[in-house]
């Protein structure tokens, strides 16, 4: 497959038969739907492209290293290499991104760049991560997410004295509802839940889920 911004394509079986067991599901990344087109004037990068290391086949990127002309990157936020790397990053239009990488083997970003197409079409972003790109690599995938900041759940509960009244702790409770249903109503389990999940969108005042590395394909 050549390098380059990729499309939602249909019947692509890049992905299939990987040693992972999402793999089939992982194909859907690049064709589950439209996905949304940055139209602002773009920018040059300040950084440039740096040596870096491959632990676990994860890349450890430097800050300022640049992918491909598309993204720089300022810091790594993710640890766990079982489910692909996590950065702060920034796009030439001056985005501020969350940048999801994965690869051959390590398939969860994929699933989860399947999913948010999913969730794009069924207009359902507000409860979840809006893609900006999707970027594949010989080596690497990137899946670039547009920041939303906030705190997280449990930053919210410790704030208000480790309890919520019965109006915040309804309405935040219905957010976490309608998060489940949504990834439920479109053929996805979520496999374990914790507060670290969720975060609290200061604009809209509802939660979104942020992590959605432990989303897996239901087997019917």
């Amino acid at each position: 497959m050549e390098s380059g911004e990729l499309e939602c394509l249909h019947n692509s079986d890049y992905f299939k038969n990987k040693p992972n067991g999402d793999s089939t599901e992982a194909n859907d990344a690049f064709h589950a739907g439209p996905l949304p087109r940055v139209q602002e004037k773009k920018h040059e990068l300040s950084g440039k492209e740096l040596p870096y290391n491959v632990i676990n086949g994860i890349p450890m990127f430097q800050s300022n290293h640049v992918i491909g002309g598309r993204y720089q990157i300022f810091e790594r936020i993710g640890w766990d290499d079982r489910v692909g790397a996590t950065y702060l990053a920034t796009a030439p239009d001056g985005k501020e991104l969350v940048l999801r990488v994965g690869n051959d083997q390590v398939l969860i970003p994929q699933l989860e760049a399947s999913f948010l197409c999913k969730i794009e079409q069924q207009n359902l972003w507000r409860f979840f991560s809006q893609v900006h790109s999707i970027y594949q690599e010989d080596k690497f995938y990137y899946l670039a997410l547009y920041f939303r900041s906030g705190p997280i759940l449990n930053q919210c509960l410790q704030y208000s004295g480790n309890k919520f009244t019965q109006g915040s702790g309804g309405r935040l409770a219905l957010d976490v509802l309608q998060i489940l249903r949504a990834t439920h109503d479109l053929g996805y389990l979520v496999r374990s839940l914790n507060l670290e999940m969720f975060h609290f969108d200061a604009c809209s005042r509802h939660l979104f889920m942020a992590d959605l590395s432990t989303i897996r394909k239901a087997r019917r």
